[in-house]
């Protein structure tokens, strides 16, 4: 079957031996403070000639799994579209392979990372486009669903972390300019969580429209640079991804862990009278935020990249008011998710806040969203990660619509930018209540290590994994289920 798979595949030939051998190795997984320090004292040449051949490795390890994907899928258009733009890339690359890293061999690098950059600009809805090709075709068996959502949560976290490491280094030694001067590269060492956040959730109402009937847009349209909609796929690096969000934003003092008191939120403002799909109703923005402190600092100040967190409190502040949208309103989704909260508690009610609750600790910063927004089942909970489902009309092909917008694949996302560096998010729902939205960041720069996925005899096994007798009466949460990621 192996060997089929490889005649069969989307990699053939002298590629193929090339992705045979760059894949016997493992990426090397770098911390958060190691691309500080490297940002601050390493050379162009040294970071080329780390580079070249990493990019390399990384590649060849999730293309490897590519070629694992069920056969129909690799047969549609958009699916044979990404694999030729990681095919060429990975050619292109193998251009440096035998370089020395002399400055116009790092110049002519430079330019190659561009260029990969911006081909890649689209995966990762061409790939959705893929799977909505293969369900209207003949749809998918239910083992070949659990293959995909393993490959994807792997094939997703390993663009992340190959655009960190491009653009990384086109900021610290390319033509990029960073987004501030404290910026180290594309990671800034003392991001203000408060600023980011609340950027993140006054941002939510600029996207909703009062006509209900117009485009979807409940996702940020990423073919704008403009902070406002952000780029959750790949950046243009004309702008860099420090400089408006990509897989790339007041000083808050630390909370009293020590006595917290949950009964007042720290984020806690609202902004009177907008018009909110044609309602004149009081909606919370979040413009001014209260932190409990636990020291002397006036502000709690993080080291990431910005985008991370922007994105996250983004989709999160949406999902929060959207959810009870998914289960009674499903044909009112091509509304801003936050309609949720009106739609629930109705015209004539005064809405209830959303509390955020940051806290830093030792080991982890940690964000909770707390909302009344009638919360979601857990059929309905446990469905939301999945890259195949979505209660959104599937998105028109005229390009008039946000290229994210439909596809259901803001929180999967998410998820994975808060895994990228060893967090989490989750969501905690009370049906007829509200739901809690929980983010954890390492707080430690030396120890929020990269999350790789590692072609092995596990993931392909994981991937190949024919249909299962079962072994419960019932489905259980969390029994049966594939990892999310090695």
């Amino acid at each position: 079957m192996r060997f089929s798979r490889k005649l069969l595949g989307p990699f053939v030939g002298s590629l193929a031996k090339k992705l045979d051998y760059y894949s016997q190795f493992q990426p090397s997984s770098l911390t958060i403070q190691q691309y500080l320090d490297f940002g601050r004292i390493g050379t162009a040449a040294n970071s080329y000639t780390f580079l070249k051949n990493e990019l390399l490795v990384r590649l060849a390890n999730i293309m490897q799994e590519f070629t694992l994907l069920p056969p129909k899928l690799l047969q549609m258009p958009s699916s044979k579209m990404v694999s030729n733009w990681y095919a060429e890339s990975f050619e292109d690359l193998l251009l440096f392979e035998a370089s020395d890293a002399s400055p116009e061999q790092v110049a002519r690098f430079n330019d190659q990372l561009t260029v990969v950059l911006k081909r890649h600009a689209h995966v990762v809805e061409t790939m959705a486009e893929g799977l909505i090709e293969l369900r209207e075709s003949d749809g998918v068996d239910i083992a070949s669903e659990k293959g995909i959502q393993y490959f994807l949560d792997r094939f997703y976290i390993n663009r992340i972390s190959i655009r960190m490491l491009q653009n990384q280094h086109l900021v610290v030694f390319g033509n990029v300019l960073p987004e501030s001067p404290r910026h180290v590269g594309c990671i800034d060492p003392a991001c203000d969580v408060e600023s980011e956040s609340s950027l993140a959730i006054r941002k939510c109402p600029d996207i909703s429209q009062p006509d209900i009937s117009q485009k979807d847009i409940s996702q940020p349209d990423i073919s704008q640079p403009d902070i406002s909609q952000p780029d959750i796929s790949q950046p243009d690096i004309s702008q860099p991804d420090i400089s408006q969000p990509d897989i790339s934003q007041k000083d808050i003092s630390q909370p009293d862990i020590s006595q917290p008191d949950i009964s007042q939120p720290l984020i806690t403002s609202e902004n009177q009278n907008p018009k909110f799909f044609g309602f004149e109703k009081k909606y919370i923005l979040m413009s001014e935020i209260e932190f409990w402190k636990n020291s002397a600092e006036k502000k709690i100040k993080f080291q990431l990249k910005k985008y991370h967190l922007y994105h996250m409190m983004f989709e999160l502040f949406k999902v929060g008011l959207g959810l009870f949208l998914d289960v009674f309103c499903p044909s009112l989704h091509s509304c801003n998710a936050m309609r949720a909260t009106v739609e629930y508690h109705g015209v004539d009610d005064d809405l209830p806040d959303i509390k955020v609750y940051v806290v830093k600790g030792n080991e982890d910063l940690s964000i909770k969203i707390c909302d009344r927004g009638g919360g979601v089942s857990r059929t309905i909970l446990e469905r939301l990660y999945n890259y195949m489902y979505s209660t959104a009309p599937p998105p028109p092909r005229d390009g008039t619509q946000a290229p994210l917008a439909g596809y259901g694949y803001g929180l999967p996302l998410s998820r994975l930018y808060a895994r990228y560096f060893l967090g989490d998010l989750f969501l905690v729902s009370m049906e007829g209540h509200g739901t809690d939205a929980c983010i954890y960041l390492k707080a430690v720069p030396v120890e929020a290590s990269e999350v790789l996925p590692i072609y092995s005899t596990s993931s392909r096994r994981n991937l190949t994994m024919g249909p299962q007798v079962a072994d419960w009466s019932h489905h259980v949460p969390g029994q049966g289920n594939r990892p999310a990621q090695s």
